[in-house]
C-alpha cells in the first residue's frame, strides 16, 4: 500500500507539469513510474554486482527489504532528473524549434537571447 502511495506522489508532479504545458498527462505520469523503476532496477543491479565483486556470496544473505529500501532513493533521483529535464524542455530552454535568421550559417547554434 505504501508503494502505491509513493507511485501516486511520484506521478502527480509529472501530471501537473504535462497539464501546464498542454501535453499528455497520463503518458508523462506513466513515464515517471517507468523511469523510477528503471532507476531502482539499475541501481540494484549495480549494487549487486559491486557487492558480489568485493565480497563473493554477500548478496545471497542480504535482506530483500533492506535492498529495496536502499534502492528507493536511486529511483527517486532518476525521476527527479527526468522532471528537471522535461521542465526545461517544456519551458523552451532546450527547444529546437526556435526562430532563426536564415542568412547566418549555423544560426541554430546561436541563441538570439544571449
Amino acid at each position: 500500500m505504501l508503494g502505491l502511495a509513493l507511485l501516486y506522489f511520484l506521478a502527480k508532479p509529472f501530471y501537473k507539469l504535462a497539464e501546464q504545458y498542454g501535453r499528455n498527462q497520463i503518458g508523462y505520469s506513466l513515464l515517471a513510474i517507468i523511469v523510477y523503476y528503471a532507476g531502482v532496477l539499475g541501481f540494484g543491479l549495480m549494487l549487486g554486482i559491486a557487492l558480489e565483486l568485493t565480497s563473493p556470496g554477500s548478496v545471497e544473505g542480504m535482506n530483500d527489504f533492506f535492498l529495496g529500501l536502499i534502492c528507493i532513493p536511486a529511483g527517486l533521483f532518476t525521476a527527479w532528473i527526468l522532471y528537471n529535464y522535461l521542465e526545461k524542455r517544456f519551458k523552451g530552454h532546450l527547444s529546437v524549434d526556435r526562430q532563426y535568421d536564415a542568412n547566418i550559417i549555423d544560426a541554430e547554434l546561436i541563441r538570439k537571447d544571449d
